[in-house]
């Protein structure tokens, strides 16, 4: 370049400028080259996360997965197969699948394996491994897939088939449980000899065990699918229908007595017990089972008619007995009266044994007219407060609390039942008298009545600080006319406690003593059930 005159400028000052800006673009090339390299670790460092993350889900995941050979050779697999197994990953790496697999199931899973491959769509199949670990069974999911893989020389491709293996030993065993439970039930269904049915919500049986032609007297065909109502008898038909709703509302009810008509017109007596049916949480029908106890119940009403024929006949007897013995009782009298001084002092020892012996005949006659009156149903039944009734007790002992100054303790609170007032009241009476009668000479007697509450029952006591018993004997205190004392020295006509043996058996509860023996005292138990109506006041 030149300047107006022809003069030519520097060459250096040219050079200078294309330096500066040659230096320049090198500059912004350069951090873009950075800008880009910073990126790209960032990526790198994304991309290794991301493939931790997925390493950590595959080998951790709760399935297992593998990859086989098109010949069955395990080329890839996760931490859970192994583990599965009891075995590393590398012990299992290009090993033979079925070397894993029972002699049975090889055979089946080859037959099965070539399938794998003929279709794109996942195929299952359930097998059993065996491992470290034992016996694991499991379901396998497989899908092949064209792939590239490692063989044990060189990288090859080719089909490969993809297996998640999920496992079900857990559910296995469950279901191995319920097929042994449902083979139990159907045993016991087929060879019991009740009928065992189900029943809708709209009254219609839909099952109904083999049994039933034998307790009912129709066919199996003949009643599933019809209501039950055309089985039940006119007379019990409200108790039914009764029943049937208290079901429906989720209420289990025991031995029902129904009346059941029969195909042949005739009627039986059937008792039943059903439980409702639930589903979802909701009522959906019931189940129960029905028993012929036609034959039981006859013998039951027999058996109750002789018992009552025979306390009937115990009273007329025991009744008419004491007339004659009173009649002995009076002309004893009168003939130690007339014989005056008269007679013998064995004469007259044998009217006094005599006649001692006819008025104790006449106790004990007035305590068996007692004994057999426990349980009569002409015995009022009502709402008892048990307080009430040991209070009412405690009154007729007076006398005789007064006399001996006895101590007397009460602990508890006592509840109220539906029963007979007066069998109670006899009952607090009879076991309070024996703590004061069987004392020690001189001794205060101190009596203790509890009431306690247990799960099931009402559980009283009544302790004395008396003579004991010696506990080889207790067994014989609630006989009839069992006596462990001499009638010398202590009065009674061992009655008293069968009597309350009586008492409390009929209200579905025990009783029973304890004692350390002579001298220690004695503990009347006896227990009432919660279930004989109790009432809260």
């Amino acid at each position: 370049m030149r300047n107006s005159d022809h003069s030519s400028f520097p060459d250096v000052a040219l050079e200078s400028s294309t330096a500066q800006t040659q230096g320049v673009g090198i500059a912004a090339y350069q951090a873009e080259l950075e800008v880009q390299n910073e990126n790209l670790r960032l990526a790198q460092r994304h991309m290794e996360q991301a493939r931790d993350a997925f390493a950590r889900l595959y080998n951790f995941s709760p399935n297992g997965y593998l990859t086989l050979s098109s010949s069955g050779i395990i080329l890839q697999l996760n931490q859970t197969f192994a583990d599965m197994l009891g075995l590393s990953i590398s012990d299992l790496t290009y090993q033979p699948f079925v070397n894993y697999l029972s002699e049975n199931e090889r055979r089946i899973f080859l037959a099965r394996y070539p399938s794998f491959f003929k279709s794109p769509r996942d195929k299952n199949i359930e097998t059993t491994l065996r491992g470290c670990n034992g016996r694991v069974h499991v379901r396998l999911t497989g899908r092949s897939e064209f792939a590239a893989f490692f063989s044990p020389k060189r990288q090859e491709e080719g089909t490969v088939l993809l297996l998640a293996v999920n496992d079900i030993t857990e559910q296995h065993r469950l279901d191995e449980a319920r097929r042994d439970s449902e083979e139990k039930f159907r045993l016991i269904v087929e060879t019991t000899t009740d009928m065992i049915f189900q029943i809708d919500h709209a009254s219609i049986f839909t099952y109904a065990s083999p049994a039933t032609p034998s307790v009912i007297g129709w066919e199996v065909e003949q009643i599933v699918g019809t209501s039950f109502i055309k089985l039940i008898a006119p007379e019990s038909l409200e108790v039914a229908m009764k029943a049937f709703a208290q079901v429906m509302e989720g209420t289990s009810i025991q031995l029902l007595e129904l009346q059941i008509l029969r195909s042949n017109h005739s009627t039986i007596t059937v008792g039943v017990s059903v439980a409702p049916q639930i589903r979802n949480g909701s009522v959906i029908g019931l189940q129960g089972i029905a028993r012929d106890i036609s034959v039981r119940k006859k013998l039951l009403d027999d058996l109750s008619r002789s018992n009552t024929e025979l306390e009937q006949f115990a009273y007329a007897v025991s009744h008419d007995m004491r007339q004659p013995l009173r009649m002995i009782n009076s002309y004893l009298q009168i003939l130690a009266k007339e014989l005056g001084g008269d007679i013998s002092q064995t004469a007259r020892d044998c009217i006094h044994y005599a006649t001692d012996g006819a008025v104790r005949m006449d106790q004990m006659i007035v305590s068996l007219l007692a004994y057999s009156r426990i349980g009569r149903k002409s015995d009022p039944i009502g709402v008892v407060s048990l307080r009430e009734t040991l209070d009412e007790a405690l009154t007729f002992l007076a006398p005789a609390i007064l006399e001996t100054q006895a101590i007397i303790e009460i602990n508890g609170e006592f509840p109220a039942f539906t029963l007979s007032r007066d069998e109670m009241v006899r009952l607090f009476q009879n076991l309070v008298d024996n703590g004061l009668k069987y004392q020690p000479v001189g001794r205060i007697p101190h009596i203790t009545i509890t009431a306690r509450e247990s799960d099931k029952n009402w559980i009283f006591s009544v302790e004395d600080n008396g003579i004991g018993i010696d506990p080889s004997q207790a067994h014989r205190l609630f006989q009839v006319f069992s006596r462990l004392q001499s009638r010398a020295k202590y009065d009674g006509n061992g009655v008293g406690l069968a009597i309350c043996r009586k008492i409390v058996e009929k209200h579905g509860g025990k009783i029973w003593i304890k004692s350390f023996g002579d001298g220690h005292g004695t503990t009347f138990y006896f227990t009432i059930p919660k279930t004989t109506n109790p009432v809260t006041i």
